[in-house]
């Protein structure tokens, strides 16, 4: 077994984001022209709650979407498009792809708290005997050459 470097985790979460960005950003790129397309037709008030509104729901979207997206492909195969490109994948200390709710807490919580102090628990894998960042010690996974 050969852990996954930095630079091919790097990236492949690359190519993930841009692939999540996309689920996400054109069916909310959509909404916002319709309701652009309908400003002329609205008082101010309205228009502003409606921007409100399709902004709420862009939010809620795009972190339905990641979770949607990792949670499952992590959970199948242990490869996203972007770790499948770069061959390597994500597995549990039984070798086998994580559950979909260890996925989806590894995305959402795992990613999250990484993100913290300007990426330091991304980096952590630098330093770190089995080259895992924060989330991956917090859900117990490894990321290796597939």
């Amino acid at each position: 077994m050969q852990y996954a470097s930095f630079g091919k985790r790097a990236v492949a979460y690359i190519i993930d984001s841009i692939i999540v960005g996309l689920i996400a950003g054109i069916p909310i790129g959509c909404l916002i022209g319709i309701t652009a397309a309908f400003a002329m037709e609205m008082s101010e008030e309205a228009y502003i709650i409606a921007i409100i509104a399709v902004s709420l729901i862009g939010v809620l979207w795009a972190i339905i979407a990641s979770i949607l997206y990792f949670a499952w492909m992590w959970s199948r195969t242990g490869q996203t498009l972007g770790k499948k490109w770069l061959g390597i994948k994500v597995v549990t200390a039984e070798w086998v792809p994580p559950s979909f709710w260890r996925a989806a807490g590894r995305a959402v919580i795992g990613y999250w708290l990484s993100n913290l102090a300007f990426g330091l628990g991304f980096l952590w894998m630098l330093w770190d005997d089995y080259q895992q960042c924060w989330h991956d010690k917090l859900f117990s996974t490894y990321v290796i050459e597939a």
